[in-house]
């Protein structure tokens, strides 16, 4: 077995990053939480809800109520806004596409306007991150 020991001196020079969550993953994430919100959500969801526009259905159509989100729609590594994550899930590889989309679906039948996503149509996937930067920007930016 392989021990590590620290002096007093070590200890006190180690720090511990605060963590960020990815402005992407925030934003997915929270989609779920839209839809049934626990207690210290309601108040959010009841701001929130009513100023969602239209294009938010394609969210909620992506994003199941519970379970596995398509991985493409959360990258990692961009915390903050601006910072690549919308650029990273447009380059996204059109396979992992069509995989996370099978996956992440009932019975694995993905909605239809998202076969346009897997196909590589670059409007499916500017209304996608379009509707993606417009709930960040209404509903985790405030």
């Amino acid at each position: 077995m392989l021990r590590i020991h620290f002096t007093a001196a070590d200890v006190a020079r180690v720090t511990i990053a605060r963590p960020t969550t990815p402005l992407a993953s925030e934003a997915v994430l929270s989609v779920q939480v839209l839809r049934d919100p626990p207690p210290p959500f309601r108040a959010w969801r009841r701001r929130v809800a009513p100023l969602l526009p239209p294009q938010s259905s394609l969210l909620r159509s992506l994003i199941p109520a519970r379970g596995w989100i398509p991985d493409f729609l959360t990258p990692s590594r961009h915390a903050l806004r601006g910072s690549g994550a919308f650029q990273e899930i447009r380059s996204t590889p059109r396979q992992r596409i069509t995989e996370d989309l099978c996956r992440s679906a009932p019975g694995g039948n993905p909605p239809s306007w998202s076969r346009r996503l897997a196909d590589g149509d670059p409007e499916a996937m500017d209304d996608l991150v379009g509707a993606l930067t417009s709930y960040y920007d209404l509903a985790i930016a405030p």
